[in-house]
Formats: C-alpha cells, structure tokens, sequence
C-alpha cells in the first residue's frame, strides 16, 4: 500500500463547497425512483452488532495487518494539529481514535462513531485508563454518522466504507458534520482475485 492524498471531490476528501454540489446532486437523484440507494449485501454488519472487543483488538490491532502497521504513516498524512476536530467513523476497536487524540491535544475533540456501543465503551474506557479526556463515543446506525452539525474538521473513514449499508445517507450525513473547509478521508481496499 502506498500512502498519498488524493483529491477526489466525491470520495476521499469533500470540501464544504464541493459537498454542497454533491448534496445537490444527492437530492436530484432521490426524485428518481429508480435511482434509489442500493445496499451492500445484507447482514453485512451483523459480526460488529455485540462484538467481544478482546477478539476484535487481536484482529484489528495485530502485525501483518496492513492498516496497523501502517498506522503511524497515515496520522501523520492527516498533519492533524493541536485543538483539531476530528470524527472517526467505524472506529472499531479505536487504535486510530486514540492515536488522533494524542495529536489533537486537549484542546482538541475526537468522536469514535461505531455501530457497536461494546466498541464505543471500549473506546472511552481505554482513552480515559490513558489521561485522553478528549475522547467522545457516539453510537451510530446504518443511516448517519450521528455527529452534531458543522462539528468536526476532519471525517476520517478506515476500512469501513465498504460497510456502509446506505452510502448516501452516510455521506450526507457526514458531510453535514463537516465544518467549512473540512476534509472526508476515506482509507477502504479492493478485493483482488485471488
């Protein structure tokens, strides 16, 4: 894997002015009936709905894993600064939730959004064992983030993307939590044959 920003309006990283067009767009598209939002496979989440956390952090949090052992290339892709917002939505077990709080300082917010209330609790359990303060846990569902409005500076989507049952809906819904000039990072892999 190689790591670089890519700038694509519509999928890794959304201004607030290009989302507009996007929101527009979105909206045209809803008055078409046969245009509406298709849904990854069904059931898709059901593993994620009451995970053991324990076994999650030994598949998530584990060497060999592409995404963990790059983890420390791609916060510092992010250049996030002291007193940033920051949302990471499919947080899971949060080793990127709390890697963002450390480098957002106390100054700084970061929202672990998850499906899965074991992983949020986890999440600011371990942030707080850790003196992180900066840590708020959100429970979401398929339909939207749940993030407040112009909130955050920085959505930031790892290996989740492909999870997201109604795309749409997520999307705009993160695009409303973004704050003007704020980014959609978005780290998801393609199967290769094989």
């Amino acid at each position: 894997m190689s790591l670089h920003r890519v700038r694509l309006p519509a999928v890794s990283r959304v201004s607030r002015r290009a989302g507009v067009a996007l929101l527009v767009l979105a909206l045209l598209a809803t008055l078409v009936p046969a245009v509406a939002e298709q849904n990854v496979r069904p059931g898709i989440n059901d593993n994620y709905r009451d995970p053991d956390v324990a076994e999650w952090r030994g598949v998530f949090e584990r060497d060999g894993r592409e995404i963990w052992d790059r983890r420390d290339d791609i916060v510092r892709a992010l250049a996030l600064k002291p007193g940033m917002r920051v949302a990471d939505v499919g947080a899971g077990t949060g080793f990127f939730s709390l890697m963002f709080a450390r480098e957002v300082g106390p100054q700084g917010r970061v929202y672990a959004v998850d499906i899965a209330r074991n992983f949020v609790d986890a999440i600011v359990e371990r942030a707080r064992a850790e003196g992180l303060d900066n840590v708020t846990g959100t429970v979401n569902d398929q339909q939207g983030a749940h993030l407040p409005d112009a909130a955050v500076d920085l959505v930031f989507v790892s290996d989740t993307y492909h999870h997201f049952e109604y795309p749409r809906a997520m999307l705009d819904s993160i695009h409303a939590a973004l704050a003007p000039g704020g980014e959609l990072v978005v780290i998801d892999f393609e199967r290769e044959p094989g």
